[in-house]
């Protein structure tokens, strides 16, 4: 059995901007979530709000053609002279953000049909992981691009696998992310956290019989060791290194920011 629908892949999404040199640099990850409307769905581009606000002037979005070939390099602008042209959710610790995105920019490119993961199909909201017995200890995937490593000539995206660390909190309304052990480097930001399908289960809970996307990455928690002197008691220096556990704000998060963003912004035309 396939862990993965290999279309998922193609969802993935680089997120780039020049360095001094004119070069394209890939510093993120995104998705693309696909809202379903009586007329088919509406197009956005997901990623941290972290990712957008610390660009400066364009940003690159590179997507996969659905049928094969090279991937294509998109520019977008990230401001006008009326402000941003991306949308973050209302409350700043939430750290999502979304670009509308219209339809016609991947037909002129030639990437028909688009994929995307649609609300209605492939995403898992906190009401469907509860229903669903999702919990401490289910396996998840974690997709991106770490470390500037988005593929030569199409995107290929790192698949790594681990496991949720911690959703009761985030369930029960006690807070907004929840945790997965996974390892997640500098340009995992924003990318799809989907469930793993297995075919066993422990004690009462249900197995997992599908890949659902149930997140994305915002970051990971740090481990730090201080170092202080004997002399005068005072720290001296910080070590920090990767805990493993990573930070995944739900889609229903996402959700929230995708209705906002259809209400405020005009879907970018590239």
């Amino acid at each position: 059995m396939a862990l993965l629908v290999p279309s998922f892949l193609d969802c993935v999404v680089g997120v780039g901007r020049y360095d001094a040199s004119g070069i394209p640099i890939y510093v993120a990850s995104g998705l693309l979530y696909g809202k379903y409307e009586p007329h088919g769905y509406s197009i956005f581009f997901v990623t941290n709000r972290h990712v957008l606000q610390d660009v400066q002037g364009l940003v690159i979005l590179r997507f996969n053609p659905s049928q094969g070939g090279e991937a294509k390099e998109f520019e977008f602008p990230v401001t006008d002279d009326k402000g941003p042209l991306w949308v973050a959710h209302p409350k700043a610790e939430i750290d999502v953000a979304v670009v509308p995105l219209q339809a016609k920019i991947f037909r002129d490119a030639g990437i028909v049909p688009i994929t995307l993961f649609r609300d209605d199909k492939d995403i898992l909201f906190l009401d469907d992981i509860e229903a669903q017995n999702l919990c401490e200890g289910d396996g998840i995937f974690l997709l991106g691009f770490p470390m500037q490593l988005v593929g030569e000539g199409r995107n290929y995206a790192i698949v790594r696998s681990g496991g949720i660390a911690r959703i009761q909190d985030c369930l029960h309304e006690r807070a907004y992310t929840f945790l997965v052990d996974a390892s997640n480097f500098p340009g995992n930001s924003g990318g799809p956290v989907i469930s793993k399908p297995e075919a066993a289960s422990i004690g009462e809970t249900k197995p997992v019989k599908s890949s659902k996307v149930i997140g994305i990455v915002s970051g990971y928690i740090p481990y730090q060791e201080v170092a202080v002197s004997k002399q005068t008691g005072r720290s001296r220096i910080i070590f920090e290194e990767n805990s493993g556990l990573a930070i995944v704000a739900p889609m229903g998060l996402v959700r929230e920011t995708v209705e906002l963003a259809q209400k405020t912004i005009r879907p970018l035309t590239c």
